[in-house]
């Protein structure tokens, strides 16, 4: 028990340790959404829905150089996007949160807009507006594992409540 009280100062760079305490974790129903948090995760698997919630004049952007969304797309990132990702990630996670390391570059990538969408503006708000303009059919097929997960062990909580 010792140990478990003491996970959140674990190095997260030593993710197959830290993957096999989620599995464990997850027999006593405590799930984890990763990379970082819900509304990451959410972002992560629609992206392009959340992206299409910003009207043309909103946005996140990098000065002189133009919109995010733009500047995403090109093959040669400028060093002022770059430094705008770095940026990205330092909001993201913080002081305490690391430095990015166990993230890819296109989570990075995506704090930036987690920062727009999530910290810069109401979270509910977002949600609602991204999941709004998605069809069925878009937010069933790309349903994170995690949330699979957590609907399956939900469903058999229930189940298995109801037959007591």
């Amino acid at each position: 028990m010792e140990r478990l009280e003491k996970m959140n100062e674990w190095d997260v760079s030593k993710s197959k340790s830290m993957q096999s305490w989620i599995k464990f974790l997850e027999k006593y129903n405590v799930f984890f959404s990763a990379p970082l948090d819900l509304d990451f995760l959410m972002l992560e698997h629609y992206g392009d829905k959340y992206k299409e919630i910003v009207e043309d004049s909103e946005g996140p952007y990098v000065p002189e150089k133009g919109k995010i969304i733009k500047l995403e797309k090109e093959e040669e990132p400028c060093a002022e996007y770059e430094e705008r990702v770095d940026d990205g990630v330092h909001c993201t996670l913080k002081k305490c949160g690391g430095d990015g390391s166990t993230y890819t570059k296109e989570q990075k990538q995506l704090m930036i807009w987690y920062n727009y969408l999530f910290l810069n503006r109401g979270k509910p708000s977002t949600h609602i507006l991204a999941l709004s303009n998605m069809e069925k059919s878009d937010l069933l097929n790309n349903i994170p594992p995690v949330i699979k997960k957590i609907l399956k062990t939900s469903e058999e909580i229930l189940l298995k409540s109801s037959e007591d």
